[in-house]
């Protein structure tokens, strides 16, 4: 007895579909790059940088400048994502970001030290247009219009002796920024500070070592005490 023609037919209909469909499953499961090296290339090129530079300025600019200050802290600032897109685009973008943006430095318990990293960063993608009058880092307590190296400082937790005299000889030494207080503050605590800073600032510019002007921290500190109690630690 022979089989229906026309069962036959889709059994081999079926069989070809199946052959016909096999490797377009095996290809599903082969990364896409094994498929077209070539379109995988593509994929991972950033195109951004294929841009006209005028153009490509532009959409930099406007992803990492940002009309608020940027608070820096212990773990350094949140950069933008932009950055992390790949090392050609972070190496074009990192001086736009910490060149033209302004940043406060959020210190806690008047812990400079814990910032340091984030400040060599900073220091390190500093990079002032040919022809600018901005030598460096400019530490403002204000923030009107977009200029060059524009920092603060913004203080957060309780006073601490230990860490403001840290602080200072990070200063003393060029290795941190400094705090220039506003000679119109007349909070007594920012004065304070102000003097302080400002009287070790005379010091180093006549050549006065550190070890010879840390020996009249006592007196400062009985100063600061006979202010504010909290200043004992």
């Amino acid at each position: 007895m022979h089989p229906d023609p026309r069962k036959r037919k889709r059994q081999r209909n079926h069989r070809s579909h199946a052959r016909k469909a096999q490797p377009a499953a095996e290809d599903l499961q082969r990364p896409r790059g094994i498929i077209n090296r070539k379109n995988a290339v593509d994929e991972t090129k950033p195109h951004l940088m294929g841009l006209p530079e005028e153009l490509r300025h532009q959409i930099f600019e406007y992803t990492v400048l940002k009309a608020d200050p940027i608070v820096v802290t212990a773990d350094g600032p949140q950069q933008p994502p932009l950055l992390q897109v790949c090392r050609q685009i972070r190496e074009v973008t990192l001086p736009i970001y910490y060149t033209y943006n302004a940043f406060e430095y959020e210190l806690m318990d008047y812990n400079m030290a814990q910032l340091l990293p984030a400040h060599a960063v900073h220091e390190k993608n500093f990079k002032p247009p040919a022809g600018s009058s901005s030598g460096g880092l400019n530490v403002i307590h204000s923030f009107q219009g977009r200029e060059i190296g524009l920092v603060g400082t913004v203080l957060d937790g309780v006073p601490c002796w230990q860490n403001l005299v840290g602080w200072l000889r990070l200063c003393y030494l060029y290795e941190s920024i400094p705090w220039w207080g506003n000679r119109e503050d007349v909070d007594p605590d920012l004065v304070m500070r102000t003097a302080l800073f400002d009287a070790f600032k005379a010091l180093r510019e006549n050549g006065v070592t550190w070890a010879a002007a840390s020996s009249m921290l006592v007196a400062w500190h009985h100063l600061f005490i006979v202010h504010d109690a909290a200043w004992t630690i």
